[in-house]
C-alpha cells in the first residue's frame, strides 16, 4: 500500500513539474524582434520576464519589432499578427515599425476594456526614443500587469494613500517652515522697527538728478507645437479575423 502510495504521489509530482514546461511551450514566442533591437540576453531575459506576466495575467503580452510592415497600418498589422499567430483570446500586443517610426498596441478579449494604450505610451516612449527599447519593453509588460490587476502604473496606490500623504507633508511643511522663521526671528531681535519711512534714510544721502526708463526684458508666451511622437485615437474594432480589438499608438 505505502508503494502504491508512493508510486502515486511521484507520478502527480511529475505531472506538476512537467505540466508547466508544456504550457510554456505549447505557446508562441512572446518576443518577436525581426528589428534587431534587442541583444541575445536581452531578447531571452525579456522573454522570460513576458512568460512570467502572461501567467500571471492569463493572457498574452507580446512584444513585435519590424523594419517594415508593407502596406498594412500598424493597426491592421497588430491586429492580425495576434490573431494569425495563435496568441489566443486574451492579451496585449505592443509593435514597433522602425521604418516609420510607428508605435501601436493591440488589446483583445478581456485586456481590452482595462489596459489603456495611452498610458503604455506614456511610460516607454521616453526609453524607445533614446534607444533604450529593453527598458521600454520591460516597462510595456509591468504596466499591463498593473492595469490588468488594477493598480496600474502607481497612480491607484497613490490615490489610495492621497490624503495620508498629503496630510503628512502638510504636517512636515508647518514644523519646517516653523523652525526656519524662529531661526531668522531670533537673528532680526536686536533690529527695532521706525514710526516712518523717512527713518530709514540718512539724511542728505539721496541725491537725484535725472530719471530714465530702461528696459529690462520682455515676457515671451509660447505654446507647444504638435509633434509626431502623440498618440492617434484609438478604441474598440474589428480586425480582418473577426475578432474585437481596442489599442492605439503614433509615432515615436
Amino acid at each position: 500500500m505505502k508503494k502504491y502510495l508512493s508510486l502515486v504521489f511521484s507520478v502527480i509530482l511529475i505531472a506538476l513539474t512537467v505540466f508547466p514546461c508544456f504550457a510554456a511551450a505549447g505557446r508562441p514566442p512572446l518576443v518577436i524582434d525581426n528589428a534587431n533591437l534587442l541583444t541575445y540576453d536581452e531578447k531571452s531575459d525579456l522573454e522570460k520576464h513576458l512568460s512570467a506576466v502572461s501567467d500571471r495575467l492569463r493572457a498574452n503580452i507580446v512584444v513585435v519589432t519590424e523594419n517594415s510592415i508593407g502596406s498594412k497600418t500598424p493597426m491592421e498589422y497588430a491586429d492580425d499578427y495576434f490573431d494569425y499567430n495563435g496568441y489566443g483570446d486574451d492579451g496585449v500586443l505592443l509593435l514597433i515599425n522602425m521604418s516609420e517610426r510607428d508605435w501601436y498596441v493591440s488589446t483583445k478579449g478581456s485586456c481590452e476594456d482595462k489596459v489603456k494604450y495611452e498610458t503604455i505610451g506614456k511610460m516607454i516612449l521616453s526609453d524607445v526614443k533614446k534607444g533604450n527599447y529593453y527598458s521600454a519593453f520591460v516597462s510595456y509588460a509591468d504596466t499591463c500587469e498593473g492595469m490588468m490587476e488594477g493598480t496600474g502604473s502607481g497612480a491607484l496606490l497613490f490615490t489610495r494613500n492621497a490624503p495620508r500623504f498629503i496630510l503628512v507633508a502638510l504636517i512636515a511643511g508647518i514644523i519646517i517652515s516653523f523652525v526656519i522663521m524662529a531661526k531668522y526671528k531670533k537673528q532680526l531681535n536686536s533690529v527695532s522697527s521706525k514710526a516712518k519711512a523717512d527713518d530709514y534714510v540718512v539724511k542728505d544721502s539721496l541725491n537725484l538728478k535725472s530719471a530714465k526708463d530702461i528696459f529690462l526684458y520682455r515676457t515671451v508666451s509660447r505654446v507647444r507645437r504638435q509633434t509626431e511622437s502623440s498618440s492617434s485615437s484609438g478604441g474598440s474594432h474589428t480586425s480582418s479575423s473577426g475578432s474585437s480589438h481596442g489599442g492605439g499608438g503614433g509615432k515615436f
